[in-house]
């Protein structure tokens, strides 16, 4: 069982792969670590319409303050 003050050092360990494929599926089989880990990751891919959404947004502040692109 994984301690809960030791979840974030652990996630971290996991994000910067010094943790091997065999010990994460240990970590993983803690259900209380695992929920943590998904409530905690950042989606590793934008959707397509977010990404418009945000350039669209970045545009807009460019023509305020006169820069150009």
């Amino acid at each position: 069982m994984v301690k809960k003050k030791d979840y974030q050092d652990i996630l971290d360990c996991i994000k910067s792969d010094q943790v091997s494929a065999p010990e994460i599926a240990k970590y993983f089989k803690d259900k209380g670590f695992y929920k943590f880990y998904k409530d905690n990751q950042k989606p590793t891919k934008k959707d397509t319409n977010e990404w418009i959404k945000d350039y669209r947004k970045w545009k807009k502040n460019l023509t305020q303050f006169n820069c150009k692109a």
